[in-house]
């Protein structure tokens, strides 16, 4: 349980009676690679970190699987909307790979709101959620995709794309996975 600490450490100044108030409202969960945590339409129950693995985000549209996000360990995620309003949830958690982590109940989060240094991690942490969807959004309209893609591979916060299988990857840059390949070639023709 440190990385939770951890983690929240880097938002807030975290007490030893705060922590203690905070470890035990969560459990210990196994993640499977190719593991559907929530699927969608159905309301997520628990708020969750992952110390190891990199989750998904994905959408339905028009039964077309359509990846939103990615998101590598270790980091908290839930579909935030269905948790915090206990409704259906208009996406889907997918495990992209194994890993061992952690989950709290929606009884137990309410609990914890009533903890102050626990209410100031959730403000930074749904900020720094906020910024980044922020940035996606406009790039997603300004860019074209393979200005979207050079801007992950310069980020050293996406040294997890190798991890991320081309479809899912291609379908985040709402391009296909054969346009994808040819930027790919593109790209790595101007290195050499």
């Amino acid at each position: 349980m440190e990385s939770i600490r951890t983690y929240i450490a880097h938002f807030v100044r975290l007490s030893e009676k705060d922590w203690e108030t905070i470890k035990v409202n969560f459990e210990p969960v196994a993640f499977k690679a190719n593991e559907t945590v929530l699927e969608i339409g159905r309301i997520s129950k628990y708020f969750y970190f992952h110390e190891e693995g990199l989750v998904r985000f994905y959408l339905l549209v028009d039964g077309e699987d359509i990846s939103r996000a990615f998101l590598p360990a270790p980091c908290f995620f839930t579909s935030r909307k269905s948790f915090m309003e206990q409704v259906p949830s208009r996406e889907g958690i997918h495990c992209l790979e194994k890993g061992n982590g952690w989950r709290i109940s929606f009884t137990n989060f309410q609990k914890l709101s009533e903890l102050p240094t626990w209410n100031k991690f959730l403000i930074a942490l749904f900020n720094l959620s906020h910024n980044y969807l922020d940035d996606y959004i406009i790039d997603l309209l300004s860019l074209t995709a393979e200005e979207r893609y050079i801007n992950l591979l310069n980020d050293p916060a996406f040294d997890y794309l190798h991890r991320v299988p081309l479809r899912y990857l291609s379908s985040s840059l709402g391009i296909a996975p054969q346009s994808l390949s040819r930027i790919r070639k593109k790209i790595n023709s101007k290195l050499t």
